[in-house]
């Protein structure tokens, strides 16, 4: 038997996407009837969810499966961002790649809505567990159709669709020609789904790279460095910032990264992995060249300021 880190995503603190459905609500009310089904054939299920008083930490929740020595970690979440369907994530090259789009058409299937298939990127709850860690998009939250295939269906036929998926006990389909993984972050439309899975950004995903994704952008800097967030770089933020440059990594990396795409900067075939190399410095020299006093590779204290004002 296996055991298994169920994450539901959000806290009361941080409490994710709402519209015609209620992400924490949901999450929760799916990921506990998972634990109960898993729990009864079985497995072993280690609940990585913070509690409600808790704040948003989404490498404790990593942490927590790895000092368990789970053997696969999953990740609930419903979507936003005005799409339909489902889909799930893993890192690029995770172990669970290959039971990735059988999930997401097990759940597909379910809901009778449309199987958005496999997609990758390093988000931080997949890149910091060390057991084969897969992140489910159930449907979206904004859709009045997925709505209504949510409302028609239950969490208990869900969590068994899921259950199926992941060890068996039921007929989970085969994937209807998911989409192919992208491989990175590298496009405006993949940094607005970031930026709603990581900092719980409540933004369109809707491949424009405008204000409120901007902004956001700006909270989850603020956040990386320890500033005052209120989605306004000025000086304060600024100086809490430090700098950056070629060989550093980390969030702080990872939203220059991102608000370069947003400005329309390509980093590389790499996209937003949090690892400042030639791609990157490549696209913020570019960025320096057109905005800033110097071209020195390195985004300092004024120069950040730069970037993340527009």
């Amino acid at each position: 038997m296996a055991k298994i880190a169920i994450d539901m995503g959000h806290c009361p603190k941080s409490p994710g996407a709402s519209g015609y459905l209620d992400e924490l609500a949901e999450d929760r009310r799916i990921g506990r009837e998972v634990i109960g089904i898993l729990r009864a054939r079985g497995h072993e299920v280690v609940d990585v969810t913070p509690g409600d008083g808790e704040a948003e930490y989404l490498t404790g929740r990593a942490q927590r499966a790895n000092k368990a020595g789970v053997d696969l970690f999953v990740s609930i979440h419903l979507n936003a961002g005005g799409g339909t369907g489902a889909e799930v994530w893993t890192t690029a090259g995770s172990a669970a790649r290959g039971m990735a789009p059988r999930l997401s058409a097990a759940v597909a299937s379910c809901l009778g809505i449309r199987d958005r298939g496999h997609k990758t990127a390093n988000f931080t709850v997949l890149a910091k567990t060390n057991a084969p860690a897969m992140l489910l998009e159930t449907c979206f939250v904004d859709s009045e159709a997925d709505r209504d295939a949510y409302n028609a269906s239950t969490p208990a036929k869900i969590a068994e669709a899921i259950c199926a998926a992941l060890v068996g006990g039921g007929a989970a389909p085969a994937p209807n020609q998911p989409t192919a993984p992208t491989g990175a972050i590298d496009t405006v439309i993949e940094v607005q789904h970031w930026l709603n899975v990581e900092y719980g950004a409540g933004i369109a995903e809707d491949d424009q790279p405008g204000r409120a994704s901007k902004r956001a952008c700006v909270r989850a800097a603020q956040k990386a460095c320890g500033a005052t967030v209120d989605g306004d770089f000025a000086a304060k933020s600024g100086k809490a910032w430090g700098g950056v440059s070629r060989g550093d990594a980390g969030e702080k990396v990872a939203c220059v990264q991102a608000m370069l795409l947003l400005r329309g900067y390509p980093v590389g075939k790499c996209g937003v992995d949090r690892s400042f190399g030639a791609d990157t410095e490549a696209a913020w020299r570019a960025f320096q060249r057109d905005h800033c006093r110097a071209v020195d590779g390195i985004c300092g204290v004024n120069d950040s300021q730069v970037l993340f004002t527009w």
